[in-house]
């Protein structure tokens, strides 16, 4: 497996620069690390879904990571303007042969089983909406790259979808305890995160 392909955008209005801050800890990661993978992003003005098929087209008859920094609904990604990138039932199946990481709110539920059954290797990410702390972006940052990073480690490998779930969810109860005295609501938003994360394996 040699590529990833990270979307990401700003969002000034909710987020600000988070997507890009979770982008830059990835990369930072990757080339620490001297990982053998081509990186390729789609960001402004490409978030669109027109691109997003035309890119992982070309690709997804390999394997490939593909991580998405970005809003979301239960059966979709989306930008912050509401555009769909990415949906259940329209074009889900681009996805196929994808290790899929994403922080976006909700599309656990329904888009992450959707593209499973539809060719993806592996979807993690969350089955409610999500919030983060302005004042702790790099916490929240580091828990929700953890478990890419934990799949870069393993040699891009997982191989028991409740074991993994349990070691992520520690990364997080980690953070959680370091924040609750000096900010209770970042620590509330990072609990309630890691109670609706979801990992699934083909």
């Amino acid at each position: 497996m040699n590529n990833i392909i990270i979307l990401y955008y700003n969002d000034p209005k909710r987020l600000k620069d988070y997507f890009q801050i979770c982008f830059k800890d990835l990369k930072s990661y990757i080339l620490k690390n001297k990982l053998k993978l081509t990186i390729s992003e789609i960001t402004e003005p490409n978030c669109t879904q027109a691109y997003c098929d035309i890119k992982l087209s070309s690709i997804n008859n390999e394997e490939y990571i593909f991580i998405a920094y970005c809003h979301g609904t239960p059966d979709s990604f989306q930008t912050a303007k509401g555009l769909i990138l990415i949906e259940e039932n329209t074009n889900h199946q681009v996805l196929k042969n994808s290790y899929t990481f994403t922080n976006s709110c909700s599309s656990g539920l329904r888009l992450g089983p959707a593209t499973i059954d539809a060719g993806a290797k592996l979807f993690f990410g969350y089955t409610k909406k999500t919030y983060i702390e302005p004042a702790e972006m790099d916490v929240f940052a580091e828990c929700e790259n953890y478990a890419i990073k934990l799949f870069c480690k393993n040699n891009f490998y997982f191989e028991d979808a409740q074991q993994i779930k349990i070691e992520i969810k520690n990364k997080y109860t980690e953070e959680i305890d370091k924040l609750y005295k000096p900010n209770y609501f970042a620590a509330s938003y990072l609990r309630e995160s890691r109670d609706c994360l979801e990992l699934l394996l083909s």
